[in-house]
């Protein structure tokens, strides 16, 4: 049952970081940790994008508004994989 779970869960982080490259992302801001390894393999398993390993996830939100806000259109869309802090992030976007 377990590889079941995992196997649908590589297909749709998979599914997800395609739909991604064809809406224009060319960055992903990971944050490492055992609950986002089916994303982290999904973004490096592709060359379309350029993936920025960050170990802080505070840091990594960082990362990821400051490469949003670099170069024309200035809010190209940059996912950003997390696993905390999630409410803190949106409430701080939500101010800009």
């Amino acid at each position: 049952m377990s590889s079941d779970i995992g196997s649908a869960n590589a297909t749709a982080c998979a599914t997800l970081v395609d739909e991604w490259v064809r809406c224009g992302v060319r960055h992903a801001v990971v944050a490492p940790g055992s609950r986002s390894t089916p994303m982290a393999l999904a973004i490096a398993a592709g060359s379309e994008l350029a993936v920025h390993v960050v170990h802080d996830e505070r840091v990594a939100a960082f990362v990821a508004l400051g490469l949003g806000l670099d170069g024309p259109p200035a809010l190209r869309p940059r996912p950003l994989r997390r696993t905390q802090q999630r409410q803190q992030i949106l409430d701080f976007l939500n101010t800009l």
